[in-house]
């Protein structure tokens, strides 16, 4: 199941977020979009414990601190202060997906996108 959620604004763009699931583990699985089509996966797939709407960020988004702000602000997400490794990559952010609209920040969009 697709739930399209737009959560952020990053250098101009309109972030939307697609949810679903990981068919091996049935894990949260996030993809980021803009009105162009497709921006990021933020979330990875792995094996590691994770509770009720948590989920690990994918390596190549939280080396870019902009967007990660980006999101964090807009409140759509918080950080569990987890860290988790996974292959050669180590200390990666374990976030959880609020999933309450009265959490978003003033000014974040909150547009549904058009399927």
């Amino acid at each position: 199941m697709i739930r399209p959620h737009a959560i952020a604004e990053h250098e101009g763009e309109s972030l939307y977020l697609l949810e679903e699931k990981y068919r091996d583990n049935n894990a949260l699985a996030i993809l980021l979009m803009s009105d162009e089509g497709p921006y990021a996966t933020l979330s990875i797939n792995t094996d590691e414990e994770l509770g009720d709407g948590e989920f690990v960020v994918n390596h190549d988004v939280s080396r870019n601190n902009s967007l990660m702000d980006s999101l964090l602000s807009c409140g759509a997400f918080e950080d569990t202060g987890r860290r988790v490794s996974y292959g050669y990559v180590t200390g990666q952010p374990v976030w959880r997906l609020r999933r309450s609209d009265d959490q978003k920040a003033p000014g974040c969009p909150d547009a549904p996108i058009e399927m």
